[in-house]
């Protein structure tokens, strides 16, 4: 959880002092952590975070450069990791990064970062399901 923390710190500050240079290095080190760690390890720290505002109804509780932050950290983390260890969680993920509070965000820098997001979560699933077992997984649940 350290490290994961510790990439948040750095990407905030990045964010904040708008070090564009600084920024793209650490979301490469994201990518490159998230090829490590399990999803659970870094979806217990981000999600929380985003889904609090979600059930406060109070999205824009948190700066928009913070949430874009840690909306893009994930991207991040998520381009990293395996097919087959993201799928339990890709329900929950979309979830919570395609309620209508995010995608309504008066933040462009927001809005941006959540369909790269989604898009990226996307691209991860399809990588190893081809478009089976996922769905159908998922409407049996219905």
């Amino acid at each position: 959880k350290e490290i994961i923390h510790s990439l948040q710190t750095a990407c905030l500050i990045a964010k904040d002092e708008r070090d564009t240079n600084l920024e793209r290095l650490i979301l490469e080190i994201g990518e490159i952590v998230g090829r490590f760690l399990p999803p659970e390890a870094y979806l217990a720290v981000i999600l929380p975070i985003l889904e609090c505002d979600l059930e406060l109804n109070e999205f824009a509780s948190l700066e928009c450069v913070k949430k874009a932050a840690h909306v893009e950290l994930l991207g991040r983390y998520m381009e990293g990791t395996l097919p087959k260890t993201l799928k339990p969680s890709v329900l929950k993920i979309t979830e919570i990064l395609a309620n209508q509070n995010a995608l309504v965000e008066d933040s462009e820098a927001v809005f941006g970062s959540t369909v790269r997001t989604l898009g990226t979560l996307l691209d991860v699933v399809n990588a190893d399901f081809e478009g089976h077992g996922l769905m159908a997984e998922s409407t049996e649940k219905v």
